[in-house]
């Protein structure tokens, strides 16, 4: 008997209550349910894929997006920075525009007074189009009915995703047909300071950084982002910080980025996971398509679980102005 499996969606409700932890639990016992030795019949785990004219298939689920995002934070910098920045919504569209507004300027209006009209002149932005990071993790099914299943699973989800948001994120690459563009590109970085003294050279170089970015930063809003090395020194040399720092190994020692975190704009779906003990795959981090000519392995024949993230995510730059950065330090 021959039955098709479907994408694993937890309830809105609970994952609100339970969070990422019981969203794995809930993942690992649906696994191990699979393997009951008293089920006999065979389980497939293809699924039809979603598109872009019918993305409602995760329209309950719209919590999961962040909870996941949050489990990311501590591992990725790129997941600390979209979960701080402008968060906005396709609502099933294949594109957002950001129009950019020039602010007015507003003044004093004595009692009685008209108060006057400002101008607000906008002008044609950036726009913010869907992407997606995906994965498959393949457990043994000795792994799965470990004791320690949960830790495992979530391990093989959450620590594979986070240095892919970093890499693409904070880079000078161009946008592609699979990935958004680096909040880098088109950004040409400031000088280091030459100054020889380390302590001097970095107050050099963060005064330089936040002055680049100040006419879009007011009073605040404004998060560091920097290589582990670089970070480690100034935790080290300064006693109190005015602004977030978060630190990256996907970062180039040497770099250290400032950025108004409303400059960056940020769709975040909702994570799928399906799980398959009949899928066969191409085991590569580069896989092609499956013939007799690649290698591929079977679930069913190696008594393995495959996991599948889907998660639907993009970001865009509103205003290049708002983010410097400087390679090279002397710290």
């Amino acid at each position: 008997m021959v039955r098709q499996g479907v994408p694993f969606r937890p309830d809105r409700a609970a994952m609100q209550e339970r969070g990422m932890q019981g969203f794995v639990h809930d993942i690992v016992v649906r696994g191990l349910t699979q393997f009951n030795a008293g089920d006999r019949r065979v389980t497939r785990g293809a699924v039809a894929p979603a598109d872009l004219a019918t993305p409602a298939w995760a329209g309950g689920l719209g919590i999961t997006g962040m909870d996941f995002l949050a489990d990311l934070v501590g591992l990725s910098a790129g997941a600390d920075l979209l979960q701080r920045c402008l968060q906005v919504s396709l609502d099933k569209r294949a594109k957002a525009l950001l129009p950019a507004i020039a602010p007015g300027e507003a003044g004093f209006v004595a009692e009685l007074e008209p108060v006057p009209v400002v101008e607000l002149l906008t002008s044609a932005g950036p726009s913010i189009e869907p992407f997606k990071i995906a994965e498959i993790a393949k457990l043994t099914r000795e792994m799965l009915e470990a004791s320690n299943a949960e830790t495992i699973v979530r391990m093989a989800l959450v620590e594979s995703t986070a240095p892919a948001i970093d890499r693409v994120m904070f880079s000078t690459n161009a946008p592609t047909a699979a990935a958004p563009t680096g909040i880098l590109n088109g950004i040409a970085p400031i000088a280091a300071s030459v100054n020889t003294t380390p302590s001097e050279a970095m107050a050099d170089d963060l005064c330089v950084l936040v002055q680049a970015v100040s006419p879009y930063a007011g009073n605040s809003n404004v998060v560091w982002v920097m290589a582990p090395a670089q970070a480690t020194r100034l935790f080290l040399r300064a006693e109190r910080l005015s602004y977030p720092v978060l630190q990256s190994s996907v970062v180039n020692p040497g770099v250290v980025i400032c950025i108004v975190v409303n400059a960056v704009a940020a769709w975040l779906g909702a994570p799928e996971v399906v799980t398959s003990k009949e899928a066969t795959t191409q085991d590569d981090t580069a896989p092609g398509d499956i013939n007799s000519a690649a290698p591929s392995r079977s679930d069913f024949q190696t008594d393995s679980v495959s996991l599948r993230l889907r998660w639907p995510l993009s970001w865009a730059v509103r205003e290049t102005g708002a983010i410097s950065y400087v390679t090279a330090t002397k710290w």
